[in-house]
């Protein structure tokens, strides 16, 4: 046994009923995972693992169909009757949500997030459909449907340029929504699309920016939800444990964390599918204690936890250790290289530490 926990993000379909502006999955894609590969998964994975979290994503995971989906959850049942742990969270733009998925998310007590980015102005400019209307009112909708069923509200909103020249607004949609827990992604688009796609990049002064002024606002009006973005550089300053693999050291990318695309290819973690130089083996190919035994395995995990050399005598370098290491990739191809954000998780550790310290 390899692992005692074990987190596999795993990548069910390519497939989307969404043309969002800033997606990286391939907009011609309809791919879905073979109900052979999703059984084969959990036998790899719980052959490797004690404890299993499996995070269900795409696409969107819900375009897949009940019957094959219901099909991997009964055999997880028999993998936990077996001795197996395994925890379900699933990431959905929540335009499938009915009475049917609601009885399957709560019979195997699956986790949900929901991706939604705000109030509908700011929503609704870049998660589009197919056929280019917004879709913030079918969520929003299938939102407070799911909550009256009982599945708790948890956000996922990636933050644009645009959440920037309003912040109390989204800070009034998600106060007034009764979320139970958010967590902000920067918008990233570096080579979306073969470079056709507009940079709709988050910089990181404007990162920090959304951060800082989110968390007055929550403060101020004492907040009674988890905010993840910042409750984890909080946490840190307290001398606790990180939730968020970014901020962890050693970095459990390619390791604790594991990420397998529709076909069975493998990766540290879901920002790094569909590169090759990332792409750690083929589940049925390779199996997974194999990829894991491999040189090109060692070798990431060697990489991806030593510290970039601009980071030596940081002042910082204790709360982040490097950070992301996605973040290190995107603009230099590098995973030596110092993280994109690196101003950005300076700036919020700043204001949190001075924070901290008057209070």
């Amino acid at each position: 046994m390899l692992f005692k926990k074990l987190t596999v993000i795993l990548k069910v379909t390519k497939h989307c009923n969404l043309d969002c502006t800033y997606c990286y999955e391939s907009k011609a894609e309809h791919k879905f995972m073979s109900e052979e590969l999703l059984l084969k998964c959990l036998d790899e994975i719980t052959e490797i693992s004690e404890d299993s979290t499996i995070i269900l994503h795409g696409g969107e995971p819900l375009s897949i169909s009940k019957m094959r989906f219901k099909k991997f959850l009964e055999y997880g049942d028999k993998k936990q009757k077996e001795g197996k742990k395994l925890t379900y969270n699933l990431q959905s733009n929540g335009m499938y949500i009915d009475q049917e998925w609601i009885e399957i998310i709560k019979k195997y007590n699956i986790s949900v997030g929901f991706s939604i980015d705000g109030p509908e102005n700011l929503h609704d400019k870049n998660r589009l459909t197919r056929n280019g209307k917004g879709s913030h009112k079918t969520v929003l909708k299938n939102l407070e449907f799911a909550d009256q069923a009982g599945v708790e509200k948890n956000c996922l909103c990636v933050i644009t340029k645009d959440n920037l020249t309003d912040i109390k607004s989204t800070f009034g949609f998600f106060n007034g929504l009764g979320v139970k827990n958010i967590d902000f992604l920067p918008c990233m688009t570096k080579n979306l699309n073969n470079g056709t796609q507009d940079d709709l990049t988050l910089s990181p002064e404007d990162y920090s920016s959304f951060i800082i002024e989110y968390y007055k606002l929550w403060k101020a009006n004492n907040g009674g939800y988890q905010v993840r973005s910042f409750c984890d550089f909080i946490d840190i300053l307290n001398k606790k444990h990180a939730v968020t693999c970014h901020l962890l050291y050693p970095k459990i990318c390619g390791r604790e964390v594991i990420s397998i695309d529709t076909d069975g290819d493998v990766y540290p973690c879901d920002s790094f599918t569909g590169l090759k130089e990332m792409q750690m083996g083929n589940i049925e190919r390779d199996g997974l204690e194999n990829i894991y035994l491999s040189k090109k395995n060692r070798d990431f995990y060697e990489i991806a936890n030593t510290i970039p050399k601009d980071c030596d005598s940081c002042t910082y370098l204790e709360y982040c250790f490097g950070g992301c290491l996605y973040h290190r990739y995107f603009k230099s191809g590098d995973l030596s290289a110092k993280t994109y954000y690196c101003r950005a998780y300076k700036n919020i550790f700043r204001y949190f530490k001075q924070t901290i310290n008057q209070s």
